[in-house]
């Protein structure tokens, strides 16, 4: 049974993004994906979905999709202070800080580079920072036998997942010429779009 929930997601501090939700009831159990943010909004109901798909059809999934908007606001506003310092982000450089932060949510992460090192070589390493903001802005919040809500971090192979999605994206937007913004040029119009809609 699905019901669809209006509400407002905050997907970085400050910033409200408003969004449609659905619950999914299963055997009486529902999953709950809830910004930090947004604790005293009412919650916001997602699907937990365990069917298997290919990581290209998770933007099909309304529980994905959110999860993968948020880290898509994440690297457009990484761009776009990127920009304000006068550095160029380019779809390659994306495509690495995703498989980085991917690696890191599995325990590898890369090694650090150093302060003293030039802007353009901590860029990817300051892009990949932005992306991981993302799963810290979405929670699990499960209901209790006793009413109450348990509240867990988005699980490592739902946050994998949707960091192999966008980069998939990435690489079918992208034209794959070395410098190409392509993904990003496409990405800059889609947040434009939803925060008019």
């Amino acid at each position: 049974m699905r019901d669809a929930v209006a509400g407002t997601a905050l997907l970085a501090p400050g910033a409200l993004q408003p969004f449609t939700f659905t619950t999914v009831r299963v055997n009486g159990w529902e999953a709950v994906l809830q910004p930090p943010h947004c604790r005293a909004l009412p919650p916001m109901h997602f699907p937990c979905t365990a069917l298997p798909m290919g990581k290209h059809r998770l933007m099909q999934d309304p529980f994905y999709a959110q999860i993968l908007f948020a880290i898509e606001r994440r690297i457009q506003l990484a761009d776009v202070a990127a920009a304000k310092h006068g550095l160029a982000c380019t779809d390659s450089i994306v495509r690495s800080a995703l498989v980085q932060a991917a690696n890191t949510a599995k325990g590898r992460p890369p090694a650090p580079v150093p302060a003293t090192a030039p802007a353009k070589e901590r860029l990817p390493a300051e892009l990949t920072a932005a992306i991981l903001l993302a799963r810290a802005d979405l929670q699990i919040v499960e209901p209790a036998a006793d009413g109450s809500t348990v509240v867990k971090p988005l699980p490592t192979g739902q946050w994998v997942d949707s960091l192999q999605a966008v980069r998939e994206s990435c690489a079918i937007r992208g034209d794959g010429k070395p410098g190409s913004r392509a993904y990003l040029d496409y990405l800059r119009e889609f947040m434009a779009k939803a925060v008019k809609s």
